[in-house]
């Protein structure tokens, strides 16, 4: 999608892109790093590789390239409900519920309803978007992320 997007040149420019990683351990190569599991879990795609990016870095380059399209970046609003209407002759098919940030108190928080065509999951390894639909974020060394 990054490269529809017209963002792949930038991401490639401040992330790390690998194929495959391996550790060395007592001059053997062994299995290492949680990128290891995800390579394996990458399966038959076009691009074969992952790309990591530092989530303020990333944050920046989708709030650089939306303001190029005149759009409106606000922060301090968080995700809390999501779902895909799959409807494909619908404009927006993504409904997002976000909350502000404004109090604690989350009964007088502001809520809004949104659509969109994407929701982009930038919010780290405990990302909400990918929590709202349901992805389990395992690595091999056998601990949960979801």
């Amino acid at each position: 999608m990054l490269d529809q997007l017209d963002l792949l040149g930038e991401m490639n420019q401040i992330g790390l892109s690998a194929q495959d990683i391996v550790a060395w351990n007592d001059r053997k190569a062994v299995a290492g790093h949680d990128w290891h599991y995800m390579f394996h879990q990458l399966g038959e795609t076009y691009f074969k590789y992952l790309l990591n990016v530092r989530q303020k870095f990333s944050m920046d380059v989708f709030r650089r390239r939306y303001e190029r399209i005149h759009g409106l970046v606000q922060t301090g609003w968080s995700l809390v409900e999501m779902k895909n209407d799959c409807d494909e002759d619908k404009e927006y098919p993504v409904e997002g519920v976000i909350r502000g940030q404004v109090c604690d108190d989350v009964k007088t928080a502001k809520r809004l309803t949104a659509g969109s065509k994407y929701i982009v999951g930038t919010d780290g390894g405990r990302s909400s978007v990918r929590q709202l639909v349901g992805i389990d974020f395992e690595t091999d060394r056998g601990y949960s992320c979801g």
